[in-house]
């Protein structure tokens, strides 16, 4: 079953292609979505140091990497709240991350014009063939995209 949360951005669709991205992490290491599909489903979270909603959705997100990090499936954290790397670095020492976080300040904030994103937390779940399964702003109950993601099957 394929839905979307209300108040998700404009213009981009589920069933729809993710757009392609390249930027790094706090690491400096760069990943882009093409990469990490290959790895399997991919669990987009944007989000800031500056939302609080965010804030509390960390235990959450964090269980999501657990859970699913043996299912072929990513939980990566977007930062897109024009931070750099040293504000997003000192927020993640004072909180307990468990996913890849990337920084999208070396892009200027690219992604938050390619997905069109008004606020955070949002999510967007993609397949590994790169279409947009879920878009929205509520933590998405994955089981239920486990059938239509073939979560656990070894061809892409």
């Amino acid at each position: 079953m394929l839905k979307a949360v209300h108040a998700a951005p404009d213009n981009l669709k589920v069933g729809q292609t993710a757009p392609d991205f390249r930027i790094s992490s706090l690491q400096r290491d760069y990943f882009s979505l093409t990469e990490l599909r290959a790895e399997g489903q991919v669990l987009l979270y944007f989000w800031s140091t500056r939302c609080h909603v965010c804030d509390s959705l960390l235990t959450k997100i964090n269980a999501l990497q657990v859970r699913y990090q043996n299912r072929q499936m990513t939980v990566v954290g977007v930062n897109i709240g024009y931070e750099s790397h040293a504000e997003v670095r000192k927020y993640l020492n004072n909180n307990n991350f468990g996913f890849l976080v990337l920084n999208d300040d070396t892009q200027k904030n690219e992604l938050r014009e390619k997905y069109r994103i008004q606020a955070t937390p949002l999510f967007v779940l993609v397949s590994r063939r790169g279409k947009i399964e879920y878009l929205g702003h509520a933590v998405p109950d994955l089981e239920q995209f486990i059938p239509s993601l073939n979560l656990g099957a070894v061809n892409p």
